[in-house]
């Protein structure tokens, strides 16, 4: 039962309470497993060139993507795997690996989740003497994989190799193994229910507490607390939605250097998801620290799922990201109703 899938990004992709987070515990995970045999093959290439986002600019994902990156899918049937396990344990694997140097080499990592230990990601590199495993590449694979389980609902224990063009010929970086854990969690809730809204169970959705979640340090944030104040209200919205959103923009989180000031950007996708997010600096601009840095707008959207879910409300909102108390930055996820081509797949 084999099927392929060639996608190719072309257009724009892309009252309250407080959440705390540490952001001395940013990074962590683990995890270990195999490479299986599989039913099902996939590839994707990417389009456009490598590109940083500019103040107030709206961001083309496809130029997110460098034309240089590939990556090949093969999935087992025979193992399904849980949406939404599959959708954090992915979006704080990408979280974690934004710490690192974005076009230096990466070593790998193995995540795994307390409470949706169900799902586990491997990542780890192909060895290539020339062409190394760097961490822009790990992010570039999360993103496109999950993004192609999730709009195919083919949500099944998937191998990626990806690859690296140079000269013409493709060559292996990496791999990662998204994996199903037998007896990992008690996760039941499939991916049709959990999108319901006021009615999800608790016990699903608040995300495992920071010592569950995060682990490595950023020592230049040792024991700065954050914590995000949201407001809710509007467009109800999916967990696709909030999760593709969120992982487009850790994507561009992970091209800066966690000390750097978030420049203002806003990152849609029209077509597919319907929704955009975007990241502003507070106003008027803090004159002294704590500025609104990528280290902290971070750990935010590690936050904002569990605000989302621990409230019931999977909706538009607006957050404030607050250090140490202190307001430094404001964040949108949202429903916009301007329709414009973004992702073309073929068959």
């Amino acid at each position: 039962m084999w099927h392929s899938l060639l996608l190719i990004l072309l257009g724009h992709l892309i009252s309250s309470s407080v959440f705390i987070g540490t952001s001395a515990q940013l990074f962590n995970g683990t995890n270990h497993s195999e490479l299986s045999g599989v039913n099902s093959n996939q590839d994707f290439s990417g389009s456009g060139l490598d590109a940083l986002p500019t103040s107030n600019q709206t961001v083309d994902p496809s130029s997110m993507i460098p034309k240089e990156f590939s990556a090949q899918f093969t999935q087992d049937l025979t193992r399904a795997i849980y949406a939404l396990s599959t959708y954090i344990t992915a979006l704080l694997a990408m979280i974690a690996i934004s710490a690192e140097d974005f076009a230096a080499y990466y070593a790998g990592g193995e995540y795994t989740f307390k409470s949706y230990a169900d799902v586990q990601i491997n990542i780890y590199s192909a060895n290539s003497p020339t062409d190394p495993l760097k961490a822009c590449h790990a992010i570039y694979g999360l993103q496109v994989a999950v993004y192609s389980i999730s709009t195919m609902d083919a949500w099944y224990e998937t191998s990626i190799t990806l690859y690296w063009s140079r000269d013409g010929i493709k060559l292996p970086v990496g791999y990662i193994k998204i994996a199903l854990v037998t007896g990992g969690s008690n996760l039941t809730l499939g991916l049709a229910n959990a999108t319901q809204g006021p009615g999800i169970q608790p016990y699903l959705l608040g995300l495992p507490n920071s010592t569950d979640l995060l682990g490595q340090d950023i020592d230049t944030f040792e024991n700065v607390r954050v914590t995000i104040s949201p407001t809710f209200g509007g467009e109800r919205l999916t967990l696709q939605e909030v999760f593709l959103t969120l992982m487009l923009a850790v994507t561009i989180i992970a091209q800066h250097a966690v000390v750097q000031w978030v420049e203002p950007f806003n990152i849609k996708d029209t077509t597919t998801l319907d929704t955009e997010f975007e990241y502003q600096a507070i106003a008027p601009p803090r004159a002294q620290p704590p500025y609104f840095q990528y280290a902290y707008a971070a750990l935010a959207l590690r936050i904002l799922p569990q605000a989302m879910f621990h409230t019931g409300k999977l909706e538009d909102v607006e957050f404030t990201v607050n250090v140490d108390g202190i307001p430094v930055g404001i964040g949108f996820l949202k429903r916009v109703e301007d329709s414009s081509a973004s992702l073309v797949g073929t068959l």
